[in-house]
């Protein structure tokens, strides 16, 4: 799966695009379908934030982190991308349909009599 990456005010070094590379690869094996990829990291003074976004055919899970330094703020922003994936993972997996329980033709339910809901009229 190929990222795309947005440096904003920071260069793009080759460890950070390893290191995105090998957590979107973990992501996209758990996801079905992943379309696209965009890392966005951007540094302010002393504030460091990365935002992962995956885009896949049923939805979108972004993951979003700050810390005061680059590669601690795309791993977090990685880890909470993942955490989404395997939930939705999960919710995939625990929905599922089930057949209905056959009806057995043997078993014979009693049959109550009907009451009327208004008296007969008397005839003299």
């Amino acid at each position: 799966m190929q990222a795309e990456y947005t440096g904003r005010q920071v260069s793009i070094t080759p460890a950070l695009r390893r290191m995105g590379d090998e957590g979107i690869e973990r992501i996209a094996r758990l996801l079905p379908k992943v379309v696209g990829v965009h890392i966005v990291l951007t540094s302010e003074k002393y504030r460091k934030t990365a935002d992962v976004s995956v885009k896949m055919r049923a939805g979108k899970i972004v993951g979003f982190a700050e810390s005061t330094q680059m590669d601690q703020a795309l791993r977090e922003a990685l880890e909470r991308a993942e955490t989404q994936a395997i939930r939705y993972r999960k919710r995939q997996t625990a929905i599922k349909r089930q057949p209905k329980e056959e009806k057995q033709p043997n078993e014979v339910m009693a049959v109550r009599p009907r009451k009327a809901n208004h008296p007969e009229p008397e005839t003299d």
